[in-house]
């Protein structure tokens, strides 16, 4: 008999456990709140529920279905922030506000006035990052594979948007330009009896990179990816003086390369290692490796 009624009452409970949904909340009131934590009322004419001690990325578990105006507290209360947001059965729903909180006796006049939705993101997705980034890199020859090489280096601009799949993770794209130069000895590389004051190689390119990610509280930890440049100008000089002769047609189009990245938010630093060498005769090999540093800028909306 007991199993019996056990059975009656899972089944009975079985509907009403799966019309719920979930909320990942992240609040920044830009102000001089003392802790770090905030409270969470939703409510509806139906239920109100409160969470307390909530801190960035929390994720609110098992809320009934439904519509709801979700106010959230600063932790004296002094400020709040509220919206109206709708939670639907088995699915995430993501809120981030940045800005100042308002202050106000009157919270459904708040509720429902146009100036007090503005900056934040309220999704059934997860965040999108965008970010604007700058890179500058050096190859590095340890096998001496090319003495004719004096130095190269290389700088990129590039922007970006990085998708969080599921916490920590997130796939993105780069696209950019980028700027290489490799500066050679004096000696002619097809004729070493004529001598010229510089020698060097100069591409720009567009360039396209694939990339995952990994996301500590709300910052970039580390990325692995692959890319591949275009070159849209690619010059061979040799320098005397005023005059200078200048070669194209040196460039083959196979520069693809992996790369990895490590550090935190705004700072990392990188490695780039090319798969094929680019440059045709006489100009002899790049480095496959270059390092370096990144520094950028990154916004989620």
């Amino acid at each position: 008999m007991k199993q019996l009624v056990s059975f009656v009452v899972l089944i009975t409970l079985q509907p009403a456990s799966a019309q719920t949904g979930n909320l990942i909340t992240n609040v920044d009131f830009v102000k001089d709140v003392s802790c770090a934590t905030y409270k969470l009322e939703l409510s509806n004419p139906d239920t109100t529920l409160f969470y307390s001690n909530l801190r960035d990325r929390d994720t609110v578990k098992n809320i009934p279905e439904g519509l709801y105006n979700a106010m959230f507290y600063s932790c004296d209360s002094a400020y709040h922030y509220g919206q109206i947001i709708e939670i639907l059965e088995n699915d995430m729903r993501y809120i981030y506000f940045r800005n100042t909180a308002y202050v106000s006796e009157n919270r459904e006049e708040d509720l429902y006035s146009d100036d007090y939705y503005y900056d934040y993101y309220d999704s059934l997705y997860a965040p999108v990052y965008f970010g604007v980034t700058h890179q500058f890199g050096r190859g590095f020859d340890f096998d001496n594979e090319n003495p004719n090489l004096l130095n190269n280096f290389s700088f990129d601009m590039m922007l970006g948007h990085d998708w969080l799949v599921t916490k920590p993770f997130g796939i993105g794209y780069e696209i950019g330009y980028g700027f290489t130069r490799a500066n050679y000895v004096g000696e002619d590389l097809e004729d070493p009896t004529i001598r010229h004051k510089k020698q060097r190689f100069t591409t720009l390119d567009f360039n396209f990179g694939l990339l995952t990610s990994i996301y500590i509280k709300e910052r970039k930890f580390m990325s692995i990816g692959a890319r591949y440049r275009l070159p849209y100008y690619a010059r061979y000089a040799r320098i005397n003086g005023n005059d200078k002769l200048t070669t194209s047609g040196l460039y083959r189009y196979n520069d693809f390369s992996v790369f990895a990245q490590l550090g935190y938010n705004w700072g990392f630093v990188f490695a780039e290692y090319r798969f094929n060498q680019i440059f045709r005769s006489p100009l002899g090999d790049l480095p496959n490796l270059s390092i370096g540093v990144r520094f950028g800028y990154r916004e989620e909306f």
